[in-house]
């Protein structure tokens, strides 16, 4: 099986690493997935992945973002309801749990395991990506399989994830 991940473009690393941290591939945000965030979409073409909150990700999803990454993990059931629709990804970034400390990481680990859980009774697919913003947030294929089963999927459903990750984020 194959496993890819998605990282900040500011997260810089040698190619070499990928295939120690055991990924066929990394993708980079902003130079090979296009993101769109709370600036819009500057260069007007479709998105793969829209990041945000409220009305700007419905917006996002109306140019055509293949993937939504809430940054704030709340449940929105109409924004949910609108990406089964759209038949569009939740991408949850595992950063959200690896860069916070004590109660603040807990309580985004219980906000994620939510959040997973309404996604995939609505029946939307669920990415998981590290999105780190630097190397040293960077997470093996293993690390993120553990990391999702924290947040409530089972190994099986993880490695699938991060096996069909391209399927709508990152092909070109």
């Amino acid at each position: 099986m194959e496993f890819y991940d998605i990282v900040s473009e500011t997260c810089a690393f040698e190619p070499q690493f990928a295939e120690r941290l055991g990924f066929k591939r990394i993708f980079i945000l902003g130079k090979e997935i296009i993101a769109a965030g709370s600036k819009g979409i500057g260069n007007r073409e479709v998105p793969a992945i829209a990041f945000g909150r409220g009305e700007q990700l419905f917006q996002l999803m109306k140019h055509g973002a293949r993937a939504v990454s809430v940054t704030d993990s709340y449940i929105d059931r109409r924004l949910l309801a609108s990406m089964r629709e759209r038949d569009c990804i939740l991408c949850m970034a595992m950063s959200t749990i690896t860069a916070s400390y004590g109660v603040e990481r807990s309580r985004n680990i219980y906000k994620m395991s939510k959040l997973f859980k309404e996604a995939r009774k609505l029946g939307i697919e669920v990415a998981f990506a590290s999105m780190a913003k630097d190397r040293n947030y960077m997470n093996s294929y293993i690390q993120l399989v553990e990391l999702a089963k924290l947040v409530g999927a089972d190994e099986q459903y993880a490695r699938q994830s991060l096996n069909k990750i391209t399927k709508s984020i990152g092909e070109k």
